[in-house]
């Protein structure tokens, strides 16, 4: 938390705004870039592209659970801010 207050305000407005499309965006991105190396890298012999869509594949699994853990996470607080205004 300590490294967000370090960044600025127009950063932190940025992320709070775009952060489940930016997810979802690199998310779809390491899923393109898996479906043209993905089949390549057994013909290919290079170490880099073998390195290369395994951190693709890790990433885009890594991104795609972040990005619903924001999206569950918003809308939980929607649903107790209704709650709370119903009470109210």
């Amino acid at each position: 938390m300590t490294m967000l207050k370090k960044l600025p305000e127009e950063v932190l407005n940025l992320w709070n705004t775009w952060e489940i499309r930016g997810m979802l965006l690199v998310s779809l991105l390491l899923q393109i870039i898996l479906i043209i190396f993905g089949s390549r890298r057994k013909y290919i012999a290079r170490s880099w592209v073998r390195i290369f869509v395994w951190c693709a594949y890790l990433s885009a699994d890594l991104v795609a659970t972040v990005a619903l853990v924001f999206y569950l996470g918003a809308k939980a607080i929607q649903q107790v801010a209704v709650q709370i205004k119903q009470t109210i």
